[in-house]
C-alpha cells in the first residue's frame, strides 16, 4: 500500500496514515514508529458517594371546586384530605467520583507482529512487507541524524562538516580589495621593462640619447655689441646696419627772439644760449619764394631721434645740430619740438638759414620668419635660414620624443 506523504515536510513533522503507524520526518527521511496493542482495561473503581437530595418541588395547583352539595347537618367529623399535587423536578446530578487506577501497560509488538499487521493492511507480497520489516535486516535502517548548524553540510562519511572555501576548492580566494591586491609575477616582470616617467625639462632643453635632458647646443654666436648701434647677421658674424638717411631741406629766417609764436617763414629757440636750447619753434610756412606749408610733413615724418641741422646760408661757420627727444606739439600755425644740443659751430644770428631733417634710420616693415622649427636671421629685409650646427645629429620637431634617438640628436617639443 502506498501512502501519500506530505510535500516539503519540516524536521519533527508527524504523519499517521493508519492507526498505530506513525512516521516522523528527521530532515532526510521519514522514520516509522508502530504503536503496540493496548492492554485490557483495569477493574472499575469503587462507586462515588451519593449526591445530596434535590430541593422539594412547588405544590401543584388546587383542583376545581365541585358543586356545592346540600347542606348537611352539621358534623363534628372532619372530611377526607384532598389528593396530593404532582412531584417536583429531579435535583441536579452530584459530582463524579475519582478515576480508578490505570491498567497494566501492554507489550510492544515484535517485528513479526508488525509484519503481520502490514500484510493485513497492504496484502502479501507487497514491497512494504518484503524488505526490512521482518527483523532479519535491521542493520539496513538509518539511525536518526542529530541536527547540525546552518554553516555545516552532511558529508559522505555521515558526519557534519563546516562549509567553507577550502571544501569547495577555493582555498586561495580572499576578500582583498582591488587597491590592495598584490601584483602578479608576470605583471611585475612586464612593468620592469617599462620606461620610467620622464620628469619635465625646460623649453631650451632636449632629451638626449643617453636619456638625460641637455641644453640645446648654442649656434656659437655671441651677442652683438652694446654700443647703441644696430646690428644684424646672416651667418655667425654680426654686421652693423648702416643708417639710411632720409630727410628734407627747408628755407627759413632765423629770429633770435625767444618769444612765441614765430612769424611766418621763421624759426626761434626757447633759449638765447644755443647749446642750452631745449625747444625749437617752427612756423609751418617756409621762407621759400613759393612758400610751402609743411604741417602735414611734420605730422608724418618728424620722429623722435631724428636730427635737425640748421645752417646759415651765407656763412658756413654758423650752424647747430640738435636731436629730437620727444613728440612735437602742434600749435596750429607752428610746432614746438623738444630737442637736445648735439654739436654746433658759431651761433646763428638773424639771417637766412637752411634746415635739414635726417631720420635716424629707415623704418621698414619686416614680417615674421617662417614658423617651421628652423632658425632664421637677416642682414637685410629678407629672412635667411641659419644652417643646423649640431654635428652628426638629427633634429626632430614633434610633440613626442623620438623612439630611437642617438647621441647629439635634438628633439624640439612642440606641445
Amino acid at each position: 500500500m502506498a501512502f501519500d506523504f506530505p510535500n516539503s515536510p519540516t524536521v519533527g513533522q508527524v504523519f499517521e496514515p493508519l492507526a498505530g503507524i506513525t512516521y516522523t520526518w528527521n530532515g532526510l527521511a521519514w522514520g516509522v514508529e508502530i504503536v503496540g496493542t493496548p492492554g485490557p482495561p483495569g477493574p472499575a473503581g469503587p462507586a462515588g458517594p451519593t449526591g445530596s437530595a434535590g430541593t422539594v418541588g412547588p405544590t401543584g395547583p388546587a383542583g376545581a371546586t365541585g358543586p356545592a352539595g346540600p347542606t348537611g347537618a352539621a358534623s363534628t367529623v372532619p372530611g377526607p384530605a384532598g389528593a396530593a399535587g404532582p412531584a417536583g423536578p429531579a435535583g441536579a446530578t452530584g459530582p463524579a467520583g475519582p478515576t480508578g487506577p490505570a491498567g497494566p501497560a501492554g507489550t510492544a509488538d515484535t517485528a513479526a507482529e508488525v509484519l503481520a499487521k502490514l500484510i493485513t493492511v497492504d496484502g502479501a507480497g507487497s514491497t512494504l512487507d518484503a524488505d526490512f520489516l521482518d527483523g532479519l535486516n535491521s542493520t539496513a535502517f538509518e539511525l536518526s541524524i542529530a541536527a547540525g548548524t546552518i554553516a555545516q553540510y552532511w558529508r559522505g562519511d555521515k558526519s557534519w562538516q563546516t562549509l567553507d572555501k577550502t571544501v569547495v576548492g577555493l582555498g586561495n580566494v580572499d576578500n582583498t580589495s582591488d587597491a590592495n591586491k598584490p601584483v602578479s609575477t608576470a605583471t611585475t616582470t612586464a612593468l620592469g621593462l617599462k620606461e620610467n616617467t620622464i620628469a619635465a625639462g625646460i623649453p631650451t632643453q632636449y632629451w638626449r640619447g643617453d636619456k638625460s635632458w641637455q641644453i640645446l647646443p648654442p649656434p656659437g654666436i655671441s651677442d652683438a655689441l652694446a654700443d647703441g648701434k644696430q646690428y644684424g647677421r646672416r651667418d655667425e658674424a654680426w654686421t652693423e646696419i648702416v643708417a639710411q638717411s632720409g630727410g628734407a631741406l627747408w628755407n627759413y629766417m632765423f629770429n633770435t627772439s625767444t618769444a612765441t609764436p614765430p612769424s611766418a617763414g621763421s624759426i626761434r629757440f626757447n633759449n638765447a644760449t644755443q647749446n642750452l636750447v631745449t625747444i625749437i619753434y617752427f612756423n609751418y610756412t617756409t621762407n621759400d619764394a613759393a612758400a610751402v606749408n609743411v604741417k602735414n610733413l611734420f605730422a608724418q615724418r618728424v620722429k623722435i631721434s631724428d636730427t635737425l641741422y640748421l645752417q646759415d646760408k651765407d656763412d658756413p661757420t654758423k650752424w647747430q645740430l640738435y636731436t629730437i627727444t620727444g613728440a612735437f606739439t602742434d600749435n596750429t600755425t607752428y610746432a614746438s619740438i623738444p630737442v637736445t644740443f648735439k654739436s654746433g659751430g658759431t651761433a646763428l644770428t638773424g639771417a637766412r638759414i637752411v634746415v635739414s631733417r635726417e631720420s635716424a634710420s629707415v623704418s621698414n616693415p619686416i614680417g615674421e620668419a617662417a614658423n617651421d622649427g628652423k632658425q632664421y636671421g637677416r642682414q637685410s629685409q629678407t629672412w635667411t635660414e641659419i644652417p643646423d650646427e649640431v654635428t652628426g645629429g638629427k633634429i626632430t620637431i614633434a610633440s613626442t620624443a623620438p623612439s630611437s634617438p642617438t647621441v647629439n640628436d635634438v628633439w624640439i617639443d612642440t606641445t
